[in-house]
């Protein structure tokens, strides 16, 4: 329904060109105009759907079900630093454990090779 096009490259002549193309090709006002009744084919008006939910949220008294659960979490949980902590002590975790396993290497292969000589 649209033509996209690079905002670093565009030039006069292909903005007015691919305008004319949008104003001259049948199939975008068909696509548009299949998009538009898609878009105004509702069950009710938007008068309609604003007092609808206004009484289901009076009804419901705050409708606290549909309020999102990221209001009730801390500062922390909501920027995941708790998350970001557990993976960041689990890195470094590893790499403890992978130095202390190469030092381990490197000193037994440094004890063998030391007396073969």
């Amino acid at each position: 329904m649209a033509i996209s096009m690079d905002l670093m490259s565009i030039t006069r002549d292909n903005l007015l060109r691919n305008i004319l193309e949008l104003f001259n090709d049948e199939k975008y006002t068909k696509n548009a105009e299949t998009a538009s009744k898609i878009f105004k084919d509702r069950p009710m008006s938007q008068a309609e759907s604003v007092v609808y939910w206004t009484e289901y949220i009076l009804r419901h008294k705050g409708a606290q079900h549909l309020k999102s659960h990221a209001l009730n979490l801390k500062w922390y949980q909501y920027y995941l630093l708790d998350v970001l902590t557990l993976v960041f002590i689990f890195i470094s975790v590893v790499i403890l454990i992978t130095t202390k396993m190469f030092k381990s290497i490197n000193k037994i292969y440094g004890l063998i090779f030391s007396k073969k000589l």
